[in-house]
């Protein structure tokens, strides 16, 4: 059974579902009727890595991110149509997504916070110590 875990609506019309077993777009703009588009590991076209999506994103720049549950974190770039790897490590699960004021992208994962500025591209990551003193 496939359980949808993270609907998007873009501003262009379409519904973006992720779920265990990839991820699916339907156009529901008004001149296409119902167009379905699904992407899966196996369509090597698009370069989507993992059929398991737990959560999609997206940026003021009208990209999508994709976080899944083996390998890491993907950016769908709307214009190319191609998803990028961007952190490759099925040990990491993403959860949480938030763009700040300026730009930065800001995400949520078991070994901590990452930041991304498209500016200067790499991640920065932020570890959250299992020594932090509860009683504080």
């Amino acid at each position: 059974m496939e359980i949808a875990e993270a609907p998007l609506f873009d501003q262009e019309g379409n519904l973006f579902i992720g779920h265990s077993n990839g991820l699916v777009k339907i156009d529901l703009s008004e001149n296409s009727g119902v167009d379905i588009t699904p992407f899966k590991k196996k369509a090597s076209v698009t370069n989507f890595r993992d059929n398991a999506v737990s959560g999609l994103f997206l940026d003021r720049d009208k990209n999508i991110w994709v976080s899944t549950g083996r390998h890491g974190l993907l950016f769908y770039n709307t214009k190319e149509q191609k998803f990028e790897t961007l952190i490759n490590s099925p040990s990491t699960f993403f959860g949480r997504f938030y763009e700040d004021n300026s730009g930065l992208l800001w995400f949520g994962s078991s070994r901590g916070v990452h930041k991304y500025d498209y500016n200067r591209k790499p991640f920065e990551k932020y570890i959250v110590s299992d020594e932090i003193d509860d009683e504080e």
